[in-house]
């Protein structure tokens, strides 16, 4: 389906809605547990582990959601901007969304490398994700 099969839309759906909040929520979870977790101290009793293994499993199910929201996003389409709007704004909104979707993309991507090439297990949600390079 290219761009142009796809019928303009007047308002986002209920999927698209639910998509952006729910990532909303992940990001402000992660980032939350992210400021707290390297504070925690290391040692036999310390649940650090359980912090930063909690991060990593969140970060990949919100890499999974980022990528099933732009799925979404290039599939439904989005709604045009506001008659009126100057060219400038429509432009600096575009930009704005795809550098937006870029970074969104890229961190959860990166903390997977990160992590794939630690000394450190994987684990999501408890179940080892195997390493493809030692």
């Amino acid at each position: 389906m290219s761009k142009t099969d796809i019928e303009p839309v007047d308002s986002f759906n209920n999927i698209a809605i639910f998509l952006h909040w729910l990532v909303a929520f992940l990001l402000m979870i992660q980032f939350l547990i992210g400021l707290d977790m390297v504070d925690i101290p290391k040692g036999p009793d310390s649940p650090r582990v359980f912090w930063f293994n909690t991060h990593k499993s969140i970060g990949i199910l919100l890499g999974c959601v980022i990528l099933f929201r732009l799925y979404w996003r290039l599939r439904s389409g989005v709604p045009e901007s506001p008659a009126g709007s100057a060219n400038w704004e429509r432009t600096a909104a575009s930009l704005s969304h795809k550098l937006l979707y870029f970074c969104m993309v890229l961190m959860p991507t990166s903390g997977l490398v990160g992590s794939l090439f630690s000394k450190y297990d994987l684990l999501f949600l408890g179940i080892k994700i195997p390493k493809f390079f030692e």
